[in-house]
């Protein structure tokens, strides 16, 4: 007889946001290796019948208040936030309800920020708890990253995005929870990222944890590489510009996403008299600061669903991401699973997926120049082009199949309770 694992996820949504994809992703394929999965989350926009949201009146209304709460007592304990920041609160939660009535043999967390899990309920977990970074903020006494501050090392305190700070601030008290809340817990950490990993493992609140890398996966049944003219045929495209695709959520508000820098590397492109370009966008709106430019940009909006994606990141030539921090974007793991070659800084988990000259570009980082250089590289050479199409979709098989990520998330399951 086989012995079925029964694993709950637990992150804030099961769909929007880069860290919903990755974690449904990983549901949707935990099947194929004999482990029973089901996702509870906050904000539920799917109809999968393994996805557990609130039922009753009053729970949907907490969770809908909850985030609204969260962010309201960041505000007053801290006299606002220069940067995104999230206490360890939560208002009326029902995640342990949910965990003794699923009854799982492993809690494995994801994104649980805006509310969704504070101090005492992450107290109450009995289970073994896998859980997987989608950003630093398991580690810090409240942002979700860190920028040049090292303070998640030593305790936190004097956070450098809080309006009011101190030895005691508000980020002090975050650690100071996390820290009773994680006592004689069984927790495994997984990181994405070599970058992340490294990063986790000098924290003061993981220092005593296991911490493993697993990538974010992908399904290459649905992304695979299509032809590019016909691509381009099916969103109405042009045939005779090269096509350089930027996007992510709120990609053009995020100061951490760096359009900014994408737009300067842009005005050096467009100087170039050897081809003509157009930048595509998604996920976001055009910036007021940079309307009426004259650069050739096309913003497209928001695109969630895996058919519309895996199309538009075919019929790219070059897909820029340049973030200034970032762990294992599943942009770039899309486009890579899409043939299209990838361009970036060369920071945070960026090296993981791109590899220098081979599948795209690793510019120095935040240096606009050097990506503006490095998109022409990736674009300029049509048979160049090809290469890196080939190479890029050869790396995702390698090192992003779903179906060998779930296997080792198995894997890491059995360990535990063994």
């Amino acid at each position: 007889m086989i012995f079925m694992i029964k694993v709950l996820m637990i992150n804030y949504s099961d769909y929007k946001g880069g860290a919903a994809r990755a974690a449904f992703r990983l549901h949707d394929k935990l099947a194929l290796q004999d482990v029973e999965s089901q996702i509870y989350v906050q904000q539920q926009q799917t109809m999968d019948r393994n996805v557990v949201s609130a039922r009753s009146k009053f729970d949907k209304l907490m969770a809908l208040i909850r985030p609204e709460m969260e962010g309201l007592t960041t505000r007053i304990f801290s006299g606002g936030v220069t940067g995104p920041f999230s206490s360890f609160f939560s208002f009326f939660s029902n995640m342990n309800s949910t965990i003794t009535s699923i009854n799982p043999d492993i809690v494995h967390l994801h994104w649980v920020s805006g509310g969704m899990v504070g101090g005492n309920e992450f107290r109450k977990i009995e289970k073994p708890i896998v859980w997987t970074l989608h950003d630093m903020w398991p580690f810090t006494g409240g942002c979700h990253y860190s920028g040049e501050c090292k303070n998640y090392s030593i305790s936190c305190g004097n956070c450098v995005f809080l309006n009011r700070s101190g030895n005691n601030d508000l980020s002090k008290r975050g650690y100071v929870k996390k820290e009773k809340a994680y006592q004689n817990k069984n927790i495994v950490i997984v990181s994405p990222s070599r970058w992340l990993a490294d990063i986790a493992r000098k924290s003061s609140l993981c220092s005593g944890m296991k911490v493993v890398v697993i990538p974010n996966g992908i399904d290459l049944k649905k992304y695979k590489a299509h032809k590019k003219d016909i691509a381009r045929d099916i969103l109405g495209l042009s045939n005779e510009k090269r096509l350089i695709l930027f996007g992510s959520m709120s990609s053009t508000t995020d100061p951490r996403k760096g359009f900014d820098l994408l737009y300067e590397s842009l005005n050096v492109l467009v100087k170039r008299k050897d081809m003509q370009f157009e930048c595509l966008v998604f996920g976001g709106s055009e910036p007021d600061e940079f309307k009426d430019t004259g650069l050739p940009i096309t913003y497209l909006g928001n695109l969630y669903d895996d058919i519309s994606l895996n199309i538009l990141y075919s019929a790219a030539d070059v897909m820029v991401v340049p973030s200034r921090e970032e762990n294992l974007a599943n942009t770039v793991v899309e486009s890579l699973a899409s043939g299209t070659p990838v361009a970036s800084f060369d920071i945070g988990g960026m090296s993981d997926m791109v590899e220098h000259k081979i599948n795209g570009y690793l510019a120095k980082p935040l240096d606009a120049y050097d990506l503006a250089a490095g998109i022409g590289w990736c674009i300029e050479d049509s048979d160049r082009n090809c290469l890196l199409s080939r190479q890029a979709r050869n790396k995702a098989e390698k090192d992003f199949n779903i179906e060998e990520v779930s296997r080792k998330y198995k894997e890491l399951y059995e360990s535990m309770l063994d």
